[in-house]
């Protein structure tokens, strides 16, 4: 059975941009291997809760359990490719790119981030985000 989801509220919106903002503070400043072992702990929690993820996406969504598994896998599958994060967020170089002159990069957090999902991959798009 589909239930209806209220929907958030102005003020229900500002208090969680508001929680973000203050946790992104603390967040920025984290070492690569931390990030990681969250990301794991993510993907631990993910895999343990497939089949209910599933289920909650057949009860919520309405499709059909294959489908669902389907969709909870690929998001699985999105987590445990963000969990090689410490090689992810390594910059690049590239020296005398011209004269006299060296290109570097560096990988670092910008902010808070919000995404707008489909309806239809309830979990992988999440998430990507």
């Amino acid at each position: 059975m589909l239930r209806k989801v209220p929907e958030a509220t102005a003020a229900e919106m500002a208090e969680a941009t508001k929680s973000s903002q203050a946790a992104f503070k603390e967040w920025k400043n984290t070492t690569p291997l931390t990030r990681q072992r969250k990301v794991l702990d993510l993907q631990a929690a993910v895999r343990d809760n497939q089949e209910k993820l599933a289920v909650s996406i057949v009860e919520e969504q309405g499709k059909v359990l294959a489908d669902a598994r389907g969709d909870v896998l690929r998001g699985l599958q999105v987590v445990e490719h963000a969990c090689s994060i410490p090689t992810l967020l390594q910059g690049e170089t590239l020296g005398n790119v011209a004269t006299e002159m060296d290109m570097y990069s560096y990988r670092v957090p910008l902010g808070v981030t919000a995404g707008i999902c489909p309806f239809n991959f309830p979990a992988m798009i999440p998430l990507w985000v």
